[in-house]
């Protein structure tokens, strides 16, 4: 009776370390946007702040230093006038969210949203569209969870030549280069307790 006790504790034990190692935080640059004139520079600098907050509920944090990115692009933009006072303007896109790492040029997970949004000018009108990028959207979850999944695998499998680029700035006295190394393996990764 003793051992079976031991034996379920020991399986919850294991399944809430499963589940604290999903829930890790890992580092992400969110990447301005860049799309000529069809979006308004406000938008980009909007989105990159939506993209940081609605991601942070899936323990993404927004970093100035990480490897790995989010972005967006925005396609198939369809805008119209509506009359009326106050004009307003109607703004249906297609926008596409990345994550990728930067330094390989990989993409890891990408999804693609239609937003449509109404304002009295371009951008209050995509500023409203893109409103409904948040943690709350299912889908956008779903992205950030694969994205998450894909950038852990990264320092699981790289995690011994990360480390090994810390020791080698530890050894040239380097101690800021040797912290910035071994900081960027995420407690879930299988490297972070070595």
């Amino acid at each position: 009776m003793k051992l079976h006790k031991i034996a379920v504790l020991a399986v919850a034990a294991l399944m809430s370390v499963g589940a604290w190692a999903e829930e890790c935080d890992i580092n992400i640059t969110a990447v301005p946007v860049f799309q000529g004139d069809e979006v308004p520079e406000d938008v980009s600098d909007m989105i990159v702040t939506r993209l940081t907050n609605a991601a942070a509920t899936s323990g993404v944090v927004g970093s100035d230093n990480s490897r790995f990115f989010i972005t967006a692009k925005f396609n198939n933009n369809f805008k119209d006038v509506l009359a009326g006072p106050p004009q307003q303007t109607a703004v249906t896109t297609l926008v596409t969210l990345y994550i990728g790492d930067v330094i390989d040029r990989k993409v890891f997970a990408s999804q693609s949203f239609e937003l449509k949004g109404v304002g009295t000018s371009d951008s209050r009108a995509y500023l409203n569209a893109i409103k409904s990028l948040n943690g709350k959207n299912d889908q956008f979850a779903r992205f950030i969870a694969k994205g998450k999944e894909k950038v852990i695998s990264y320092y699981d499998a790289n995690y011994p030549q990360i480390l090994q680029k810390a020791r080698q700035a530890m050894k040239m006295n380097n101690y800021d280069e040797a912290l910035y190394y071994s900081t960027q393996i995420p407690e879930c990764s299988r490297g972070y307790a070595e």
